[in-house]
């Protein structure tokens, strides 16, 4: 299938609304001033398919996006987080 956008995890889509799909975004937290901090922000992506292990996906994100790959059960929108180890970025298939 020929389509733009990135390739993720599969267990970093979490359900949105009117069948719709999210992806759990960490943007950088300007309100804390400790080096690493950022907030989980939620993306509504578009799904244009998945192989069982990957998700290929459309939507608001940029390459460099850092996303919660696993444990989106663990965060919520609106938290702040400290990243600790970055294991890989929004890629594009």
């Amino acid at each position: 299938v020929a389509a733009t956008g990135f390739r993720v995890p599969i267990t970093a889509l979490t359900e949105g609304e009117r069948g719709l799909w999210n992806v759990l975004l960490l943007a950088p937290d300007s309100s804390l001033t400790s080096e690493g901090s950022h907030v989980v922000q939620t993306r509504a992506v578009e799904l244009h398919y998945q192989d069982g292990t990957f998700a290929y996906i459309g939507g608001p994100l940029q390459h460099d996006d850092l996303i919660v790959a696993a444990g989106v059960n663990r965060v919520v929108p609106g938290q702040h987080v400290r990243v600790g180890t970055v294991l890989t970025r929004t890629q594009r298939p």
